[in-house]
C-alpha cells in the first residue's frame, strides 16, 4: 500500500514538474508571503525611482529648452534692431515703396542666419 501510494505521489510531482516547465509559469499562490512583500518592496522601489527620474528627465529639457529659447529671442530682437537701425532715413517704417537695403541684402554676408 506505500508503494502504491509513494508512486503516485511521484506521478503527480513528475507531471506537475512537467507542467510547469512547458509553461514556464509558477502559480502565485505557491510562492511564500514573505517573497511576495519583497517583490512588493522592489517593484514600489524601482517605481519611485523611475518617477524621479523622469522627473528630472523632464525639469531638464524645460531648462534646456529655456535657455535655447531666450538666446533665439535676443537673437531675434537684435536682428530686428539692426534691422530698423539700417532703414533710410525719411521712409515710413512700414509700406514704404522700397524696402531697406540690409547687410544681407547689400552681400556683405552679415546678419545671415548661423552668423
Amino acid at each position: 500500500m506505500d508503494v502504491a501510494r509513494t508512486e503516485a505521489a511521484d506521478a503527480e510531482l513528475v507531471r506537475m514538474i512537467e507542467h510547469r516547465s512547458r509553461k514556464g509559469e509558477v502559480d502565485r499562490d505557491e510562492f511564500e508571503p514573505f517573497y511576495m512583500e519583497s517583490v512588493r518592496r522592489y517593484n514600489d522601489r524601482r517605481r519611485e525611482e523611475m518617477r524621479a527620474a523622469w522627473c528630472e528627465y523632464h525639469q531638464g529639457q524645460a531648462a534646456r529648452h529655456r535657455a535655447v529659447l531666450e538666446l533665439l529671442i535676443a537673437r531675434h530682437e537684435g536682428e530686428a534692431a539692426k534691422l530698423m537701425d539700417v532703414q533710410p532715413e525719411g521712409t515710413e517704417e512700414l509700406g514704404s515703396a522700397e524696402a531697406p537695403q540690409t547687410e544681407v541684402a547689400r552681400g556683405t554676408g552679415e546678419g545671415e542666419v548661423g552668423s
